[in-house]
């Protein structure tokens, strides 16, 4: 017997695109043609329902600003992978330009907005860096390594849109392997925190 999906109700993303409209996820960071009339901004959709409609690049819906950002405020980790890209030797900004920066996006005509880093659950001002862009009409979604989600995902839950854990292997040997001893369960009861506490979660 086929066991059925059950459709879930969470926040995306719309504004006019010509004369359709464009629908950001920020779970999975796709952009979708909307199959119905929708109103501009946050939006409680059907996660079965946008994922029916066709997805668009990007890059083919012509505008002045982005639909999606990725932003990293910080790029301190309390990891040290051998693959991070990130450039440890790019100076941190300080808290006051975190925050300028939060409201020139939610200024933005952007529809999503991913934190990222480094690692961004190391900001202890990130909720409300989340509650200026959520704000400003953004969906926001945090990239994280997950071995800070689980002492922080009850802060998180009333305000951000999803969750997105970084995972280098389907169980503690390969993934630690990258990661350092320990981070495959510390991720794994970060995912588990965030799912009991209703984010939207992808890893």
């Amino acid at each position: 017997m086929t066991r059925r999906r059950t459709a879930t109700t969470r926040t995306f993303t719309t504004r006019p695109h010509g004369s359709e409209r464009v629908v950001h996820d920020p779970l999975t960071g796709l952009t979708h043609r909307a199959g119905i009339e929708l109103v501009s901004g946050r939006v409680r959709l059907s996660d079965a329902d946008v994922a029916s409609w066709p997805e668009v690049h990007p890059a083919a819906v012509h505008a002045n600003e982005p639909i999606s950002v990725c932003w990293s405020p910080l790029v301190r980790c309390n990891l040290a992978c051998p693959h991070c890209l990130d450039d440890k030797a790019v100076s941190e900004l300080a808290r006051p330009d975190r925050h300028r920066i939060a409201h020139l996006l939610a200024e933005s005509a952007i529809l999503g907005v991913d934190i990222s880093g480094g690692e961004p659950l190391l900001l202890r001002e990130l909720p409300e860096l989340i509650d200026i862009l959520v704000a400003g009409g953004s969906a926001v979604s945090v990239t994280t390594n997950g071995t800070h989600l689980a002492r922080r995902a009850e802060a998180l839950a009333s305000r951000v849109d999803a969750i997105r854990v970084s995972l280098d292997g389907p169980d503690a040997e390969r993934h630690d392997h990258w990661r350092g001893t320990g981070s495959f369960e510390r991720a794994i009861a970060g995912i588990r925190a965030a799912v009991a506490h209703g984010i939207p979660t992808q890893n």
